[in-house]
């Protein structure tokens, strides 16, 4: 009997091993994809400066701030609309509009 209880803990602890994995690697894909766009927005400003002087930096402190915005956006919708919301309405039978959801996340990422 003893045994079966440690292999029952054994099992357990694996279990919050691999969901641990699973957390740091979706946390840290996340802050390296975070830091490659603070990279690339710091070296974009470099040669805007160096080209553009002072007017292309007004202009990219203008755009920078909707560039974020639509890459926050782009990323909300491409998290629900491709595989929340899609995967949720073709496991219930009484929802039959999950390829127009799936279309519609497709369409909008493509678009932008």
């Amino acid at each position: 009997m003893r045994k079966n209880d440690d292999i029952k803990r054994d099992e357990k602890v694996m279990e919050q091993n691999a969901r641990l994995r699973k957390f740091a690697r979706y946390t840290s894909m996340n802050v390296m994809g975070t830091l490659a766009t603070s990279c690339y927005i710091l070296a974009d400003t470099f040669f805007v400066a160096k080209g553009m002087g002072t007017n292309g930096l007004a202009a990219l402190n203008l755009a920078i701030p909707v560039f974020g915005f639509i890459n926050s956006l782009k990323a909300e919708l491409f998290g629900k609309c491709l595989v929340g919301k899609p995967a949720l309405l073709f496991f219930c039978p009484e929802h039959t509009n999950a390829g127009s959801t799936f279309f519609f996340g497709i369409s909008y990422t493509v678009l932008y």
